[in-house]
């Protein structure tokens, strides 16, 4: 009777575990998942509640400081109608998506809109009277007079020519958007407000009453929710009620700042057995993908493990019957493993042992490139000269004289190499060609390489006497540099042949060194040059950001831009490879103005996305800056992109700002009127006067990375910069440190009072998508 398979005892057993280990856990989760999961949801509709609370409240809270700040303007305490009403719509204009419509009332009343003038008489309305009194209030739902629309007041006092209250109007339905803007709504989840006497004030299945003017309207709408009595005095909670007889949860949570109202969220309890019979079909589903997992894992498991086994002993049958360049490919960290590596070092030594050349008795090159790469790795700053040597015309002599006469003279060649060698170093022979190599310690006192090579040459060029014949040689020999032509010892080896066949073919002198084309690199870099101004049109140039942190609490306050080539074929171009380019011919200009625009758009993106206020740092070169037109520029690129000016700083050079004093101040200034901050880049590198820094209106002082990476070490760099800090913060300027690689670094910049600090410590620069996702789930 045949034996079971290693293999198969291996599948049986695995098997038999994971489906084991599988099934237990599978059922133990669906027992306990279930009120698991219920208590998940309800403990993250509170959650959701009580920030839908908050967002509320502050919404409310931004609009009541909107209507005081209005109010409190010249142009409407003092202003004609038609100023009033111009600045009200243009603002109207600005916040279309929040309000309805502003108002302006007098003493008595008697009101206007930005829709109507003299629009009616609104004394009788219950907010009108505590306005008077100097609060700003947000009103009970009502009824617009003009519009005939369910809506909110929110008003605040004013003074100046008989005026009274400025207000402005938030239509119910707006309201009730808001609140139910991320509710999934075709699963029957909603959320509606009630006021502090339990009336409904926003409500998503609102009736709107356009035919009706109500002055103390209670509420707009049919519903009634038998729970709301219960619930008006309380802060927070949840209940489950029935509508329709159905089963609902409902879930409350006062909003601050309010007269008691309330937010409620409505869950049905389809919603959450719905998500449990999702999550239990999925369990089913995960338990039959699971047993097929495991069967497929098992077989995988017994292959992987008894696999090698059967394939080391074939390694070794190999090995044994003479090939000795077999080699087992396994790699693990285990026995099997260690057992392979041993069976392959054993294979390495007998190979060496196998690695002369039977001629001349000298390594082959496969020994030699080992030793040699042996060498180099001890080789501490120095270089290593790697010579190829090669018998000119070496087939006339064979059809000459015979391949004996041709093996002779190689092995008296390998002879009187060794010779002048001296054994220092291995000699290898490839067909007609040898290799060997010599270090500066090779040589005498006073002798330069050529000297020596000069006289190897020479010594190996003397005559051949063959089988009673003299034989006339002439060899050549090329050179190529460890570590200046190459440090890979293929392409040493290939560049010393090269060099040696170009003597052979091109030169009446016999040695050479190897020599990079210039011609190449000169012709990859007019390639380069010339694909600026197609890459800027066909959108390859890309943005990437690295934050600022702030020194005390290393929380991010802002983004410097920085550019990126993203060339078609090349890959990915650091700007210190094309930014030289274009400053030479002049594109630098049309590409920091691309930059600009660009940076200001997409960190207003992020700022919108994230309800930011992050601030962008953009790099000016010098052409930029001198241009006539680079105010215009920046007021271009602010307006096309609507980032607010004071969100935006403009990085310039020591250098730039000296070159001529009066325009920097001139420019400078106008960009501070702007609102648009200045930095200093690079502060510290030796151009700028102190005389002129407090000339300049400038916003910062950023310390060149040059300074940081000695910072802690060098106690010169930590004097510059110490003071550099105490200079800026004498001229009531901030300090940006870059190039922060450490803790440590970070930690002492802090203790020294460094205000924004930027590097590899806190983040590596990264595209604007990855910035926005980062952000999101911090």
């Amino acid at each position: 009777m045949k034996s079971i398979s290693f293999r198969n005892k291996i599948l049986a057993l695995i098997l038999t575990i994971i489906v084991v280990f599988t099934l237990t856990v599978i059922i133990a989760i669906t027992n306990s998942f279930n009120w698991i999961l219920e208590d998940i949801i309800f403990e993250n509709e509170i959650n959701n509640v009580a920030q839908k609370s908050e967002l509320t409240a502050n919404w409310f809270e931004k609009k009541k400081s909107d209507l005081e700040i209005y109010a409190n303007t010249q142009i409407v305490q003092f202003g004609s109608w038609q100023a009033k009403l111009n600045y009200l719509q243009s603002e109207l204009h600005k916040r279309s998506d929040n309000y309805f419509f502003f108002f302006i009332a007098d003493h008595n009343g008697n009101y206007s809109t930005t829709l109507e003038q003299n629009a009616g008489n609104i004394s009788n309305r219950g907010y009108f009277e505590e306005v008077l009194s100097g609060k700003t209030v947000i009103s009970d739902p009502i009824i617009s007079k003009s519009t005939g629309k369910p809506i909110i007041v929110i008003a605040s006092p004013i003074s100046g020519n008989s005026l009274s209250l400025l207000g402005a109007t938030i239509k119910i339905n707006d309201l009730s958007n808001y609140i139910n803007r991320y509710t999934i709504k075709n699963e029957g989840i909603y959320s509606f407000i009630i006021n502090g006497k339990g009336n409904i004030v926003a409500h998503p299945d609102q009736k709107e009453l356009n035919n009706h003017h109500f002055y103390n309207f209670s509420s707009f709408f049919d519903y009634r929710y038998d729970f709301v009595e219960n619930i008006k005095n309380n802060e927070r909670g949840n209940l489950t009620f029935k509508e329709n007889n159905i089963q609902k949860h409902a879930f409350y949570q006062t909003i601050p700042g309010t007269e008691n109202w309330k937010i409620v969220s409505v869950l049905p309890q389809s919603y959450l057995q719905q998500s449990v019979d999702q999550v239990n079909k999925i369990i089913i589903m995960i338990s039959v993908i699971t047993i097929i997992i495991a069967i497929i894992l098992s077989i995988f498991l017994s292959h992987n493990i008894a696999s090698p086994i059967i394939q080391l002993k074939n390694t070794f049958q190999k090995g044994a019957s003479g090939n000795l360049n077999i080699r087992s490919e396994i790699n693990s960290d285990d026995e099997i493993g260690e057992a392979a590596e041993s069976f392959n070092q054993m294979m390495d030594v007998i190979k060496d042992l196998s690695y002369n050349d039977a001629l001349t008795g000298l390594p082959n090159i496969n020994y030699f490139k080992k030793e040699l790469e042996n060498y180099l790795a001890e080789l501490k700053d120095e270089k290593l000269y790697l010579c190829a040597v090669g018998i000119d015309d070496f087939k006339s002599i064979n059809d000459s004289f015979g391949h004996n006469a041709g093996d002779q003279i190689l092995k008296k060649l390998a002879n009187r190499l060794s010779n002048q060698l001296q054994s220092a170093h291995l000699i290898s022979r490839v067909g007609d060609e040898f290799y060997f190599y010599l270090t500066e310690n090779d040589l005498k006192a006073k002798q330069s390489i050529e000297e020596r090579l000069e006289n190897i040459l020479a010594h190996i060029n003397s005559d051949y006497f063959i089988n009673e014949s003299i034989i006339y040689l002439k060899s050549s020999l090329g050179v190529s540099i460890y570590p200046d032509d190459s440090k890979k010892i293929e392409k040493l080896l290939k560049n010393s042949s090269l060099a040696m066949h170009s003597v052979k073919r091109n030169s009446s002198d016999k040695m050479a060194f190897y020599s990079v084309n210039v011609d190449k690199s000169i012709s990859e870099k007019k390639k380069l040059e010339n694909n600026l101004a197609p890459a800027l049109k066909s959108e390859e140039f890309i943005l990437h950001y690295q934050s600022f942190n702030a020194g005390k609490s290393e929380k991010v306050v802002g983004f410097e831009a920085l550019i990126r080539w993203q060339h078609p074929t090349k890959g990915l171009i650091p700007p210190g490879v094309f930014i030289p380019l274009a400053e030479e011919n002049g594109f630098i200009k049309e590409i920091g103005n691309w930059v600009l625009e660009k940076a200001c758009r997409e960190i207003k993106l992020l700022n919108d996305q994230l309800e930011s206020d992050y601030y962008l740092s953009v790099n000016v070169s010098p052409e930029q800056f001198i241009a006539k037109d680079f105010i215009r520029t920046v007021e271009n690129a602010l307006n096309k992109t609507g980032l607010e000016p004071q969100n935006l700083e403009l990085e310039i050079t020591e250098r730039t700002t000296v070159e001529n004093i009066d325009y920097t101040i001139e420019v400078l200034d106008r960009l501070n009127q702007m609102g648009v901050k200045t930095a200093i880049d690079d502060f510290g590198t030796g151009y700028s006067s102190l005389n002129y820094i407090k000339e300049f209106a400038i916003n910062t002082l950023k310390i060149d990375k040059s300074f940081i990476d000695e910072f802690l070490d060098n106690l010169n760099n930590r004097a510059i910069v110490n003071t550099i800090i105490t200079l800026a913060h004498n001229l009531n300027l901030s300090v940006v440190a870059e190039g922060v690689e450490s803790r440590q670094q970070a930690e002492q910049l802090k203790k020294a009072g460094c205000d924004i600090i930027q590097g590899y410590y806190y983040s590596h620069p990264a595209p604007l998508k990855k910035i926005i996702s980062e952000l999101k789930n911090s």
